[in-house]
C-alpha cells in the first residue's frame, strides 16, 4: 500500500479542472458548516484530504481498501444524513465550536445506534460484492439508499412536522399527487449530502487497486456469509436498542431521540395490530345487550320533509382566534364563521394529525371509528379499508339518499376511489370531472367556491334527499407567498415574536382562510333562499403547518385542536344549538356524526346508538389521549381511571378491531349491518 500527495493534479489540464472543483466544493462545504453547522467541518476537511492524496494497494492488500472504505461508506451515509436532519437545532450547535466537535464523536445521544445504521450500509456493501460489483462501485452504489432516506427524512419533516414514518409509503399515490404543488427545500441536503457524497466518490475512484485473482465462487461464498453476519449481528443489536423504545411523532423527536432510521424501523411494526387482549365477539355482544343498544326494527325515514345533508371537511382550516393571545392576528379572517348563531352549533373537536393526514379525519367522521388503538402514522384508508365497511353514507343511503363523494383533486390520494366504494357512496366526482376556470384556482388549487358550486350543481341534477360530502383542497400546504393569482393580506406583524419567513406564512394562510370564509358565506346564503331542508356541517381536518403552531408549549395545547360549525336553514331545536364547546367541551370528529344526524331529525340506528352511549363516558378520543367525562381530564388510550371507563374503551377496542381486522366481522351490531350491506 502507498501513500502520497497527488503532485500531478496541479499541473494544467482536466486534472486541474477538477481539482478547482474539489477545492470549490469543500470551501462550500466548509463556510456553510461556520454558518450553519460547526461540526460539518471536519467532515468536508477529511474528504478534501483524501481527494488530494492518492492511495495505491497491491492486489495482496486490496481488501484493506475494501474493508476501509466500506466503514467510512457507512460512517458517511449516516452522519450525512445527521448533518442534513439536525440542522436548526440552535440549543444544540450553539454551544460553541469545541462543544459542537464533541458531537461529531457522539452523533446521537446514543452512539450505540449510529453503530448499528452504520452496520446496515455495511450489508448493502457486502451483497453488492455477492454480486461480483467492483469495490469501487459497491463502496459509491451503497450509500445512496440512505441518502435518499435521509433526504426524504428532511423534505416530509420541512412539509408536515414531523418525521417519515413507514406507513407513509402507503401513501405514495397521495404524496405524488401534492409533490408538485410543495416547495421543497434544497439547500442542507445538496450542502450536507450531495457534495460530499461527490467528493467521496471522486476519492474512492482516484483510488488506485489491483483487483484480487479469486475465484468468483469464493468471492460470492464469503460476501454471502459477511452479509449474514453482519445481518444477524446488526438485527439482533438494533432490537435490543429498539426495546423501550417508542415511536416519536411530535416535531422532530423522531430524530432527536431516536434517529430518523431507527424511528422508521419502530414505525414499521406499527402496521401491524396486535389482537386485543381479551377480545372476544361475546364480550362485544354482552356489552350492547346490557346497554339496550341493539334494536330489532330498522330506522326508517319519518314522514316528514327529508333534510338535505352536506358534510365539509375544510382543508387546513382552524379558528385563529384559539391561538394563545400572543399569537392572534390583528383582523379576524373568518368574520362570517363568527357571526354565525341562529340554527348553528359551534364546537372544537380535536384531532391526532397535525399538518397532514386528511385521511385520517376524513376516516374518523364518516365511520365514527377512530385512529385509537391504531399504530403512529396508520392511515386505516390505506391499510384497513379493504370491503364494506359502515359509514355515514351507508346509513343514509338505506332511509333513501343520494350518496355523494367529492375532491377536487387526484383521485388516486388516500385510494379514495376504493375507500369511497367500500363506504357506500353511489358516486364520486374528482378534479378531472370538474372544469374550472382560471379565475377558480387558487395558487395551484380548485378554490372553496368553485367546489361548492360542483357540489350544488350535482345535488341539483337529480330529485330526492341527497347526502353529499365534500374535501376541499384550496387551503393545502404550503404556504409561500409566491402566487402571481393570490393576494396576500397582512393579518400578522409579529415583530420579534416570529421570524420574517413565519410572518408572511402565517399571512399567506390567513388570507386562504379569508377566501374560505367568503366561500362560506356564499354557499350558506345560498342554501338560505331555498324551499328545501339542509343540514350542513362544516369541519377543519387539521391545524396548518405555520412552523410556529407546533413548537412551543405556548402552541401545544392548540395544536390538534380544529373548529367545526352544524348549520341549518331551518329551526334548529333550541336544545341542539346549547350543544357547543362552550357548554360541553372538547369533542372528537367520531361524535359528529351523531349531532348531524340530531340537527336533521334522523333516528339512531344501534350503530350511533353505541356510539352515542360511548361519549356518556368519552367525550372526546383519538389516537394520542381521551378525555373522561368523570374528570374533564386528558388520558392515554391504554389507560383506564375506572372500571366504568376502562369497560367502555375495552368494548370500543374489541369493536374497532373486529371491523377493520377481523373478517368475520360476527358481532351483533355490525352482523345486521352487513346484511344491509350486502343487498
Amino acid at each position: 500500500m502507498k501513500l502520497y500527495f497527488r503532485k500531478e493534479i496541479w499541473k494544467p489540464g482536466p486534472r486541474l479542472v477538477l481539482t478547482v472543483i474539489i477545492l470549490l466544493l469543500s470551501s462550500v462545504g466548509v463556510c456553510y458548516s461556520v454558518v450553519n453547522n460547526f461540526v460539518g467541518i471536519l467532515m468536508f476537511a477529511v474528504l478534501l484530504f483524501f481527494n488530494l492524496i492518492r492511495l495505491e494497494f497491491d492486489s495482496q492488500h486490496e481488501w484493506i481498501f475494501g474493508a476501509f472504505g466500506g466503514l467510512f461508506a457507512a460512517f458517511l451515509a449516516n452522519y450525512s444524513g445527521l448533518l442534513v436532519n439536525y440542522i436548526g437545532y440552535d440549543n444544540f450547535y450553539n454551544q460553541g465550536f469545541f462543544s459542537a466537535l464533541s458531537f461529531l464523536v457522539v452523533p446521537y445521544y446514543n452512539i450505540q445506534i449510529f453503530i448499528a445504521e452504520m452496520a446496515l450500509v455495511l450489508i448493502v456493501y457486502f451483497v453488492l460484492k455477492m454480486f461480483m460489483i467492483p469495490t469501487k462501485v459497491a463502496l459509491v452504489l451503497s450509500v445512496v439508499p440512505f441518502l435518499i432516506f435521509y433526504i426524504a427524512n428532511y423534505e416530509v419533516y420541512i412539509l408536515r412536522g414531523f418525521d417519515f414514518l413507514f406507513p407513509d409509503i402507503y401513501a405514495a399515490n397521495t404524496a405524488a399527487n401534492v409533490i408538485g404543488n410543495q416547495v421543497f427545500k434544497f439547500e442542507n441536503p445538496i450542502i450536507f449530502a450531495a457534495i460530499p457524497y461527490v467528493l467521496f466518490c471522486l476519492a474512492v475512484f482516484s483510488t488506485k487497486t489491483d483487483r484480487r485473482k479469486t475465484k468468483w465462487y469464493t468471492s460470492m461464498s464469503m460476501n454471502l456469509a459477511l452479509s449474514v453476519l453482519v445481518a444477524i449481528i446488526s438485527i439482533t443489536y438494533i432490537s435490543g436498542l429498539a426495546e423501550g423504545r417508542s415511536i416519536q411523532t411530535w416535531q422532530h423527536h423522531g430524530t432527536m431521540i431516536n434517529s430518523p432510521l431507527m424511528n422508521f424501523i419502530l414505525s414499521a411494526d406499527s402496521v401491524f395490530v396486535d389482537t386485543p387482549e381479551g377480545y372476544s365477539e361475546e364480550r362485544i355482544n354482552d356489552y350492547l345487550e346490557s346497554n339496550n343498544i341493539i334494536q330489532t326494527s330498522t330506522v326508517e325515514a319519518n314522514g316528514e320533509e327529508p333534510v338535505n345533508i352536506i358534510v365539509i371537511m375544510s382543508e387546513s382550516f382552524v379558528d385563529p382566534s384559539t391561538w394563545p393571545d400572543d399569537y392572534q392576528p390583528s383582523n379576524d379572517p373568518i368574520p362570517f364563521w363568527h357571526s354565525l348563531e341562529e340554527n348553528t352549533i359551534h364546537g372544537m373537536a380535536s384531532v391526532a394529525i397535525f399538518g397532514g393526514g386528511t385521511a385520517n379525519s376524513e376516516f374518523e367522521m364518516l365511520t365514527s371509528l377512530s385512529t385509537a388503538f391504531l399504530g403512529q402514522g396508520v392511515t386505516p384508508y390505506t391499510l384497513c379499508i379493504d370491503e364494506n365497511t359502515y359509514s355515514l353514507a351507508y346509513y343514509l343511503g338505506s332511509l333513501g339518499y343520494r350518496t355523494l363523494a367529492m375532491h377536487p383533486f387526484e383521485s388516486s390520494g388516500w385510494n379514495r376511489t376504493n375507500v369511497y366504494q367500500y363506504f357506500g357512496f353511489d358516486e364520486m366526482y374528482f378534479e378531472d370531472d370538474m372544469s374550472p376556470d382560471e379565475d377558480d384556482i387558487v395558487r395551484n388549487y380548485i378554490s372553496d367556491q368553485y367546489a361548492y358550486d360542483y357540489m350544488l350543481d350535482q345535488m341539483d341534477s337529480e330529485e330526492g334527499p341527497t347526502f353529499a360530502f365534500l374535501v376541499t383542497m384550496q387551503n393545502h400546504s404550503t404556504y409561500i407567498p409566491m402566487d402571481d393569482n393570490f393576494d396576500n393580506y397582512q393579518y400578522f406583524n409579529y415583530g420579534g415574536l416570529l421570524t420574517d419567513l413565519q410572518t408572511d406564512l402565517t399571512n399567506e394562510y390567513c388570507s386562504l382562510l379569508s377566501r374560505s370564509d367568503e366561500a362560506l358565506e356564499y354557499l350558506l346564503c345560498n342554501l338560505s333562499s331555498r324551499d328545501e331542508k339542509y343540514a350542513v356541517l362544516i369541519f377543519g381536518d387539521h391545524q396548518p403547518n405555520l412552523t410556529w403552531n407546533y413548537a412551543g408549549s405556548a402552541t401545544y395545547a392548540y395544536s390538534s385542536w380544529v373548529p367545526y360549525v352544524i348549520w341549518t336553514n331551518y329551526d334548529m331545536p333550541q336544545e341542539m344549538q346549547e350543544y357547543s364547546y362552550e357548554n360541553y367541551g372538547l369533542s372528537s370528529l367520531n361524535y359528529l356524526a351523531l349531532d348531524l344526524l340530531k340537527a336533521a331529525g334522523i333516528e339512531y340506528n344501534s350503530y350511533y346508538k353505541y356510539f352515542d352511549s360511548m361519549r356518556t363516558y368519552i367525550p372526546c378520543i383519538n389516537q394520542n389521549f381521551y378525555v373522561s367525562a368523570g374528570d374533564g381530564n386528558m388520558y392515554p388510550v391504554n389507560y383506564g381511571i375506572d372500571e366504568d371507563v376502562i369497560g367502555v374503551l375495552n368494548v370500543f377496542h374489541y369493536l374497532q378491531y373486529d371491523i377493520l381486522q377481523d373478517s368475520s366481522n360476527s358481532n351483533q351490531l355490525t352482523s345486521d349491518l352487513n346484511d344491509y350491506m350486502q343487498e
